[in-house]
């Protein structure tokens, strides 16, 4: 017999409920939010802690370092939201293991650094702990320290905004990665990311550091690091936009940027400058921009101060439209291939002044694109220069000549090249 239709309403009613209790059911259901009288403090079984509840106000007047520091102790290992709004905040903060530090969005959340030399504003220490959805503004003009320390193994950074900061980033952990930010206004003499952690497999992806009239030192700065990705970047009117400066027993190996833009330098929009003891080696930079620097050259190579220079590949790159040449190699310099790419608009399109072992292949190296020619040649090699290959390029319309060629006669070939 076929029940009357009320009573298949009630029991489809109780099996509802039934699946309303079940464990299946109750993960749809919002959780309580940590810190509330519900909760009553047990973060355990729900998906972020509100700073508010713990006194954190990011009211813009309130002092929220404290409250903050001691939120970030408590609850470490948990994803701890910030409101939108401004957290007033002299620094000291430290991220353990597991801990995310996250706001409403980097241009609705905004921690204001009240402290103009504070060693640290916040260290991400702990494994897989990171920042994201904020910006960070400074309350008072810098004068020293980092805002954002990724020490911490897989630490990271992502979808931030920084302003006004001395050194913005500082990356020190193993496989740390910052991603998805922008960067604007640095102090006077800044250096926005700075990575020295040695051989540490770290990331950079998608960040915008924006002109600056300051004229910040750096944008990028590499002291000491290998197997670095740096992609999809984009740097613009620092002092020098992406500077490679290793020190005494610093090595930068395996460095590999991409698709990345260099441009409007007050020196040299990559400046690759190792100090006495310092070493570049095994390192490719591979479809890169770099372009208009006021008073130096688009890439400049350069071991005056006592470091050498090994095993660089430039493939596909434009150096365009620089006081200076678009490619200058100085020093101990050897291994170096310039694959590809467009030289136009500088002083030379490619010098070495010194050197060995040196390969061009495949350039075009004049008035392309809708540039102008170099002004004065398309390469120059001085005497002195060793073991070199000027091959399957273009080299034309260049104001004072196309190749001027000066290197160590018995240790060269220069074939297949459109010369006019």
């Amino acid at each position: 017999m076929i029940p009357p239709a009320w009573l298949c309403a009630i029991a489809l009613g109780a099996a509802l409920l039934g699946f309303a209790g079940s464990a299946a059911w109750g993960a749809l259901q919002p959780q309580v939010v940590a810190g509330s009288a519900a909760a009553g403090g047990d973060v355990a079984a729900t998906p972020f802690v509100d700073a508010r509840q713990f006194g954190v106000r990011c009211d813009g007047r309130t002092d929220d370092t404290a409250a903050l520091n001691a939120l970030l102790a408590r609850q470490a290992g948990h994803r701890i939201v910030l409101p939108a709004g401004t957290c007033r905040y002299s620094g000291g903060g430290v991220l353990r293991d597991g801990t995310v530090l996250a706001g409403n969005g980097r241009n609705a959340t905004l921690v204001s650094v009240t402290a103009a030399a504070p060693a640290q504003v916040l260290t991400v220490s702990g494994y897989g702990a990171g920042v994201q959805d904020l910006g960070m503004i400074a309350a008072v003009p810098q004068t020293g320290g980092s805002w954002i320390a990724l020490s911490g193994t897989e630490s990271w950074l992502s979808e931030f905004q920084i302003a006004g900061d001395f050194n913005g980033i500082h990356l020190t952990g193993v496989g740390a990665r910052v991603s998805h930010g922008r960067m604007i206004r640095g102090a006077a003499g800044a250096t926005r990311i700075l990575v020295d952690g040695g051989d540490t497999s770290e990331l950079i992806e998608g960040v915008l550091i924006g002109a600056d009239e300051g004229a910040p030192l750096a944008g990028i700065r590499i002291r000491h690091a290998a197997a670095l990705i740096i992609s999809d970047t984009s740097v613009i009117g620092q002092a020098t936009n992406l500077l490679i400066d290793p020190g005494a027993d610093q090595v930068v190996a395996s460095l590999a940027v991409s698709n990345s833009f260099f441009d409007n330098g007050e020196r040299a929009n990559v400046a690759i400058e190792p100090g006495k003891g310092g070493s570049v080696v095994r390192s490719r930079l591979t479809g890169v921009w770099a372009g208009s620097s006021h008073k130096s050259d688009g890439v400049a190579i350069d071991t005056s101060m006592g470091g050498q220079v090994m095993g660089l590949h430039f493939i596909d790159m434009h150096a365009v439209l620089n006081a200076g040449d678009g490619i200058r190699l100085a020093g101990k310099v050897s291994d170096v291939v310039i694959q590809g790419g467009v030289f136009a608009a500088n002083r030379n399109g490619i010098a070495a002044e010194s050197g060995r072992d040196i390969i061009v292949s495949a350039a075009m190296i004049g008035p392309f694109g809708g540039l102008a020619a170099n002004r004065a040649n398309g390469v120059a090699i001085a005497p002195g220069v060793t073991g070199y290959v000027i091959s399957g390029s273009i080299v034309r319309g260049n104001t004072r000549g196309q190749i001027d060629d000066r290197g160590v006669a018995s240790a060269k070939r220069l074939t297949e090249n459109l010369v006019e």
